[in-house]
């Protein structure tokens, strides 16, 4: 009790200080500001209005003169509205002074403003005057002013007289306060010293003699924490192996993302050991060489942290897999209170190498069966497919134009998913994510990956490749008829000869029935029904014509599936049947090769079609539709999938069609459908033989192949 009674005098003493201080100086400081205030506020401002008011007399003098020299009447109105605004002025001036001035002052300020009125109406006959031409008069009546029994300059020159009189006695009085207060305020500071000096020195004693007590308990209290750290030490012993045992990494992160020291031996197995007094935090500890992870981890783990939205929802958006060397760690996380509060999160880390494997092994085998499937159904379109893939690979290899790498992976990604090596397609998937954010093209490495990706995949099937059925020309009835039909009618041997050797060029249909298969594939993929129909005309062409071409096709289709087609429900509200309709087209006409492609989707959206190629600074030709149409880095999704929305494939089907001497148009109707027309000029020779226009064999009718509606 005695302490804390000294400790309260002390602080008494002290507020008692602190408060005659305060008050000596509020009392200093409220005359000071009264003092100045009659200073500022009052002589001060009477000062500068007596001052504006000498100041606008003589504004109007001159104004006057200027208006009685001037003979223009145009450039008499500016010098008119100036002197109207002078008179406001100096009328403001007078009654803003009127309002503050000492009772001495109201005589002399009386007949200054009687004089001013006088001035504004003789000013008044001065102008009119002037203005009605008679310039001589009205010169001579501007004289009066100077016979005017007030002088404004003499009373003004008063006034100013009379308020710096004033200011000074103001001043005076303002600096005897200044040396009262500050006489007042030392002497109160100094008893305020004097006294908490006093009482500080005797509560000092008596906290001096309770020190050994305090000194005393202290050593006691140092014994007791030495006993109880070893006891936790020996518990965190325990709770370490218990840890270790469970064969799973545990580690603690506080709220900020710092990884905590204790965690379990696998763990510490598995990224290391924690470097000494260094608070690692847990997105580099994670992802130390990826930084896309790892700046998706630290903004994950920020909302985590933050438990606004229940816990399982943020811990969904935090990374569930890492890669360590060769193992694959999944990782999951709960929540840790002390005393009801959220303070930490427990990671849990599992090692699912194995497992990862396991399913890693069950997807590849899912992905062979598919691709022989693909093999068996059209084997002579797979093996072609193989050989534009090598070359595809080759040019990806050592492509070095961005956009041209775009392209080609895009096609390459789209030619693997009809065939169904959808691992390859993933990889090129990704390749395209890779280059979207990153300038320039890709590493040595990823471009190896890729092929290597490739070459696994082939060696799964060469044994089926290369057993496969010997070649086989597969010729139509109606084909068989014509020749029949020649023999009969002994036609040129030549004209035979070239009948027969048609029968090894390629026939349309099998490229067109690849394209309608990735159709039916999109079509179940985003569960639109689609109908397709193939119209072949039982064209053939030779070996390797278009041999480029054929692949970017894909990237039409696809488009016309995910792009055109409607969802069911908006086809049946705009009226049409809940199925689409695509048609896939090929004819000769005139000495070209005519391949159509068309849906009967939503049509085009023009509008936002040239809204984006603006915005990417493309320029837009005599035809702006079709040009930011096939422009590269051009789409109407905002979006990106694995289907479409990079604006690349159509770019490089243009690409490809002009390489071959075609060109392409584009028919487009809202609500209607799209379709694109290639045309190409059949070559004049083609192994000494003459190619003419007709002479493609072709059947009379026209004949079609209607798939049935996908599921």
């Amino acid at each position: 009790m005695k302490l804390h009674f000294r400790f309260g005098l002390l602080v008494l003493a002290l507020v008692l200080a602190v408060g005659a201080i305060c008050f000596a100086g509020n009392r200093a400081v409220t005359g000071m500001g009264a003092s100045v205030h009659r200073v500022v506020h009052t002589d001060m401002t009477r000062v500068l209005l007596v001052t504006s008011v000498r100041r606008l007399f003589r504004s109007m003098t001159v104004l006057e003169r200027d208006y009685l020299l001037e003979k223009n009447a145009d450039k008499r109105r500016p010098i008119a509205v100036q002197m109207k605004k002078t008179r406001a002025e100096l009328e403001q001036a007078l009654g803003a002074y009127d309002a503050i001035a000492p009772a001495e002052d109201r005589p002399s300020w009386t007949a200054l403003r009687a004089a001013a009125n006088r001035w504004e109406a003789l000013d008044d006959r001065v102008t009119a005057m002037a203005d009605s031409g008679d310039a001589a008069q009205a010169l001579g009546l501007a004289q009066e002013h100077a016979k005017d029994p007030v002088s404004w300059e003499v009373v003004i020159a008063d006034l100013v007289k009379a308020n710096e009189a004033r200011l000074n006695a103001q001043v005076v009085a303002t600096d005897s306060i200044d040396r009262s207060s500050r006489r007042l305020l030392y002497g109160v500071s100094g008893l305020a010293a004097l006294l908490a000096l006093t009482l500080g020195t005797i509560v000092f004693r008596g906290i001096r003699r309770n020190m050994t007590d305090v000194m005393n308990l202290a050593q006691n209290l140092e014994r007791l924490v030495a006993q109880r750290t070893k006891a936790l030490e020996h518990r965190e012993r325990a709770m370490q192996l218990v840890l270790d045992s469970t064969g799973e990494g545990l580690l603690s992160v506080d709220l900020q993302g710092r990884v905590q020291p204790e965690r379990s031996k696998a763990v510490s197995a598995w990224f290391g050991e924690p470097a000494p007094e260094a608070s690692e935090q847990l997105a580099q500890l994670l992802f130390p060489d990826d930084e896309r992870q790892r700046l998706h981890c630290e903004n994950a783990f920020a909302q985590l942290a933050e438990d606004f939205l229940p816990f399982d929802i943020n811990a969904d958006q935090m990374p569930r897999r890492t890669v360590r060397g060769d193992r694959h760690l999944a990782l999951s996380y709960r929540q840790v209170f002390e005393e009801g509060v959220f303070s930490k999160i427990l990671v849990i880390v599992s090692d699912v190498t194995e497992r990862i494997a396991s399913e890693r092994a069950e997807r590849e085998a899912k992905e062979q069966q598919a691709v022989i499937t693909c093999l068996i159904r059209d084997r002579a379109g797979f093996l072609r497919f193989i050989d534009d893939s090598e070359e595809l690979l080759a040019t990806i290899s050592t492509e070095k134009s961005r956009t041209e790498l775009q392209r080609h992976l895009h096609t390459l990604k789209g030619n693997t998913s009809i065939y169904a090596f959808r691992s390859v397609a993933e990889r090129c998937h990704h390749l395209e994510e890779v280059l979207t954010e990153r300038e320039g093209v890709l590493t040595a490495d990823e471009r190896a990956e890729l092929t290597a990706i490739w070459r696994a995949r082939l060696e799964s099937i060469e044994e089926f490749i290369r057993t496969g059925p010997a070649d086989v020309v597969e010729v139509e009835e109606v084909e068989i008829r014509t020749l029949t039909t020649h023999l009969r009618e002994r036609r040129d041997y030549g004209e035979l000869l070239s009948i027969v050797e048609g029968w090894r060029w390629d026939r349309m249909s099998e490229h067109l029935v690849r394209l309608r298969a990735q159709v039916e594939r999109l079509s179940a993929q985003m569960c639109k029904p689609v109908q397709v129909n193939v119209v072949h005309n039982g064209v053939r062409i030779p070996p390797d014509f278009l041999k480029e071409f054929w692949p970017t096709l894909v990237h039409v289709v696809r488009n016309a599936v995910d792009h055109g087609i409607e969802e069911p429900e908006a086809r049946e509200a705009a009226g049409k049947e809940g199925e689409g309709r695509v048609t896939l087209e090929a004819r000769e006409e005139g000495g070209q090769l005519v391949v159509e492609i068309g849906d009967d989707g939503a049509g085009l959206d023009t509008e936002a079609l040239l809204s984006k190629a603006r915005a990417a600074g493309i320029a837009l030709g005599d035809d702006p539709v079709v040009e930011a149409l096939f422009a590269d880095g051009v789409s109407t999704r905002d979006e990106v999938s694995e289907i479409s929305g990079r604006g690349v494939g159509m770019g490089a089907v243009r690409a490809a069609c002009v390489a071959a001497g075609g060109r392409v148009a584009v028919r487009s109707e809202s609500g209607r459908g799209t379709t694109f027309v290639f045309r190409f000029p059949l070559p004049a020779w083609i192994g000494g033989r003459s190619v003419r226009p007709g002479s493609l064999p072709a059947a009379a009718a026209r004949p079609r192949t209607k798939a049935p509606r996908a599921s």
